[in-house]
C-alpha cells in the first residue's frame, strides 16, 4: 500500500507543476508556522518558507515516498531556519541594525488570544528568542507545534535523548525567566 499522496509525489518527481503545487498548499501554512515562531520576523519566514520548497523541488528525486513527508520538509525548513540566523548574525557583526536583529513589531500572536493571555503568549515568545538556537527549535517543534519526540528527533537529525535533554533546558530556562519576571511584576 502506498503512503497519502504516493501519486502527488511521484508525478511532482515526473516534472508536474500542479501536483507540486498541491503540496506545497498543503504543506506551506504548518511549514510557515515554524519558520515564523523560530524567525519571529513575517518576510524573514516567507523566505525561508519558499526556500524550503525551491529545495523540495530540485531534491525531489531524493525523497522516500514511503516516508512521512513533513519530517523530510520540516528538517528542511529548520535547516534554513537556522542558515537565516547565521545571515543575521553575520550582517550584525557587519553592519548597523536593531539590536534585537529581529523587526520588534513583529511577534508570534495567535490572534485568537486576548487581554492577559496575549500578553503572556508576548513575553513567551520574547523570551523564546533568547534561547540558543538548538533548544529554541526543539521547543518549537515540541512544545508550539507539538511534534513528538521522534517527530522532532527526525527532523533536527539528533537522538531523542538531545532532544529531551534540549527541551528540559529551554523550559526550564522558560520558567525560571517567567517567575523572575513575575516577581518583578512584569
Amino acid at each position: 500500500m502506498n503512503a497519502p499522496g504516493y501519486e502527488l509525489f511521484q508525478r511532482s518527481r515526473n516534472g508536474d507543476a500542479e501536483a507540486f503545487r498541491r503540496i506545497v498548499e498543503s504543506h506551506q501554512s504548518y511549514a510557515f508556522a515554524i519558520a515564523f515562531r523560530f524567525l519571529g520576523n513575517e518576510a524573514d519566514a516567507e523566505d525561508v518558507v519558499q526556500e524550503s520548497f525551491i529545495n523540495v523541488w530540485k531534491h525531489l528525486a531524493d525523497y522516500d515516498p514511503r516516508k512521512k513527508f513533513s519530517t523530510w520538509l520540516y528538517r528542511i525548513v529548520a535547516n534554513r531556519c537556522l542558515d537565516c540566523i547565521k545571515s543575521r548574525n553575520r550582517r550584525r557583526e557587519s553592519g548597523p541594525m536593531d539590536p534585537e536583529g529581529v523587526d520588534s513589531r513583529q511577534s508570534i500572536e495567535d490572534p485568537e488570544k486576548t487581554g492577559d493571555d496575549r500578553e503572556r503568549l508576548k513575553l513567551v515568545n520574547a523570551l523564546v528568542r533568547e534561547l540558543p538556537e538548538k533548544q529554541r527549535l526543539v521547543f518549537i517543534l515540541r512544545d508550539l507545534q507539538d511534534l513528538s519526540i521522534e517527530e522532532t528527533s527526525g527532523i533536527l537529525t539528533i537522538s531523542k535523548a538531545s532532544v529531551k535533554s534540549n527541551l528540559f533546558h529551554a523550559r526550564k530556562f522558560l520558567r525560571e525567566r517567567i517567575e523572575q519576571l513575575d516577581k518583578k511584576g512584569l
